[in-house]
């Protein structure tokens, strides 16, 4: 079940098991997200199985990887490598490695007890996902790992009271907040020469408003050459970041 919608729809189905139905209702009511009580959800068409070890995919992450699939067909890379760096339940790296079966797909996650729901879906998504435990670009670095994509849904929300307080009590802070929004973005753009091929797309889901900042920083750490673009969300919002040194990709 995808959402409160498909409960209704299938509960005949679901109240035929009562005490299972109680169970799930029980968690809702209690406060508990959907996707926990239920133990997964649904990402580009695909199953995921999520906990409060993981962040819950989002809507807003799921259009950032529908934007990098346009981006890499004007790539006309047949094949390559692609990462996904904190990559919690590795929904956008098993997609895409769903999509690009002749490319090598890395995850990146620090945290062993979200590596285990990582590797679950990599299983239970049948696709060829290797799982890099470390901290943000540093395993690329130390591995001498070079890719084409580097992709990434960071923790970027900077400000404790822009967390909703249901989200605050169920899911991973780890995996939302950090002091400085553009800590990782920084180190990111920073080290990028370190582990990016030589043509190469970056692609991020940002904070609303750290547009201006992270321009900044692209000036900072970047040659002129590189071309970027802001994309805005279904909500209209600035919410992701695309980088890149082919000038075909970003018109």
């Amino acid at each position: 079940m995808q959402n409160y919608n498909e409960l209704v729809l299938n509960f005949d189905k679901i109240s035929a098991k009562p005490q299972y139905f109680l169970k799930i209702m029980n968690k809702i009511i209690s406060g508990i997200p959907l996707q926990y009580a239920l133990g997964h959800t649904y990402f580009d068409g695909n199953k995921f199985y999520c906990n409060k070890e993981t962040l819950i995919p989002r809507p807003e992450t799921e259009d950032l990887v529908f934007k990098t699939k346009k981006y890499i067909r004007n790539l006309n890379l047949e094949s390559g490598t692609i990462v996904d760096c904190c990559a919690g339940t590795g929904c956008i790296g098993i997609s895409l490695g769903k999509t690009y079966g002749n490319f090598k797909i890395y995850c990146i996650e620090k945290y062993k007890s979200t590596i285990n729901v990582l590797q679950k879906n990599i299983d239970a998504n049948e696709v060829n996902v290797e799982v890099i435990k470390g901290n943000s670009i540093y395993p690329l670095i130390n591995n001498n790992i070079k890719c084409d994509i580097f992709i990434s849904n960071p923790p970027y929300v900077g400000k404790m009271e822009e967390i909703e307080s249901n989200v605050r009590a169920n899911e991973p802070l780890r995996a939302i907040y950090v002091k400085d929004g553009t800590f990782f973005y920084e180190e990111f753009f920073k080290y990028h020469d370190k582990f990016l091929k030589d043509k190469w797309l970056m692609a991020f889901e940002i904070g609303y408003d750290q547009e201006e900042k992270l321009k900044s920083l692209i000036n900072k750490y970047f040659k002129e050459s590189v071309k970027y673009k802001f994309e805005k969300d279904m909500y209209q919002l600035t919410r992701y970041l695309f980088i890149t040194n082919v000038d075909e990709i970003i018109n």
